[in-house]
């Protein structure tokens, strides 16, 4: 058997912010049939392209160890080429990155354990957050038709473009970047001091502190991240 397949079932995990737990779906992941199945409501090409992408931010996640766009471009090939070749299963190719990534980071870090603790983290990352809402929430045709689907696009379908990383091995924020849906300025917020209402910024990918955490589908903390790709 082709290495991952076994394990699709495993459930989505509760992805908890703010003090409440959410549940981004509440059936199993797919299985390999549901995958393969060709009247699904999935475009694999857009998939893969997606995950393409995601492949480049997860290798970007080591730019302190000199990676920029150019040199993670053969992350991204080695992430395509399997989501091609496993039907988007996220398992099987967050495995695949977690070895291209070991490949990569050998000459970087003299220390195997620590480079391949550092690929697991990229494995699991990409595994249970960045893969899932391009390959698998696509499949569930009632996901983005839910009331949490509803509740998140409100908070965070402005960010729907902005797309964040951390900075691996450093204690640095996330960077993010993109363009948000539409520009504009921030709801105003009441200061009681002056009681009066003040707007502190505009709608940004990339500033105080925005995207909010909720919206953001790299972590647990990213309790809207699965739906990031619902319209």
């Amino acid at each position: 058997a082709r290495r991952g397949t076994g394990v699709l079932r495993h459930r989505f995990l509760g992805l908890c912010g703010l003090g409440a737990c959410w549940l981004a779906a509440a059936a199993a992941w797919p299985t390999e049939d549901d995958l393969a199945a060709v009247n699904n409501s999935r475009n694999l090409t857009t998939v893969c392209q997606r995950l393409r992408y995601e492949a480049g931010d997860a290798c970007m996640e080591y730019q302190q160890l000199g990676f920029n766009r150019q040199t993670c471009r053969p992350w991204q090939v080695a992430v395509e080429a399997a989501c091609y070749q496993s039907n988007g299963n996220c398992t099987y190719v967050a495995e695949e990155l977690r070895e291209f990534c070991r490949f990569r980071l050998q000459d970087l870090i003299p220390n195997a354990a620590v480079a391949y603790g550092y690929c697991v983290t990229t494995e699991r990352q990409f595994r249970d957050y960045r893969c899932p809402p391009s390959s698998y929430a696509p499949i569930n045709d009632t996901l983005c038709a839910s009331e949490e689907a509803a509740a998140c696009m409100v908070e965070c379908g402005n960010y729907q473009d902005c797309y964040c990383r951390v900075q691996l091995g450093t204690n640095n924020p996330d960077i993010c970047e993109g363009e948000v849906v539409i520009p504009g300025p921030l709801p105003p917020v009441y200061d009681p001091y002056f009681q009066t209402y003040t707007v502190l910024g505009n709608y940004s990918c990339s500033t105080l502190g925005q995207p909010p955490k909720a919206c953001r589908h790299i972590d647990a903390e990213g309790r809207c991240g699965i739906f990031k790709h619902c319209e």
